[in-house]
């Protein structure tokens, strides 16, 4: 049973891990090419530069904020309850993210991506559980396993 639980744990962990990553290379196809659908027509160069750092930016600044809120949250309510709450938002701030490009919603854009990093904040949850069902026994590999 823990080897399961440890191995959603680890999912989990790689859901965080790619949803600031993945769609980084999608970027410069959305905000540096001149054909970019997700600026105002005739963008100069400076604006252009302006939204792909603010769009690289945000997920940070959400896990900034998330990641201390969604602890002590999770240390109230209980770890499993907002880790799904977590990867149920990341999945639907995912699909907000992927609606606001084909509609060319930047505001929207970026609020998903908020979202993203503050619901990916649940990186710190999902080893906290790990921790939480490791014996002193295997805690040291487990805690390497999920690293």
């Amino acid at each position: 049973k823990d080897s399961s639980i440890l191995l959603i744990l680890v999912f989990t962990i790689i859901i965080d891990v790619m949803g600031f990553g993945l769609v980084l290379p999608l970027f410069p196809t959305l905000f540096l090419n001149s054909n970019a659908t997700m600026l105002p027509l005739h963008s100069s160069e400076f604006v252009r530069f302006l939204y792909y750092a603010m769009a690289f930016s945000v997920w940070p600044i959400g896990a900034f904020f998330g990641t201390p809120f969604l602890g002590n949250v999770s240390d109230k309510y209980g770890r499993r309850k907002i880790l799904a709450l977590c990867l149920f938002m990341e999945g639907f701030s995912y699909v907000l993210c992927a609606l606001a490009v084909l509609e060319s919603m930047f505001i929207i854009f970026i609020l998903a991506r908020i979202l993203q990093g503050f619901f990916g904040g649940s990186y710190d949850i999902a080893q906290a559980a790990t921790a939480d069902i490791s014996t002193h026994e295997n805690k040291a590999r487990n805690r390497q396993d999920v690293s």
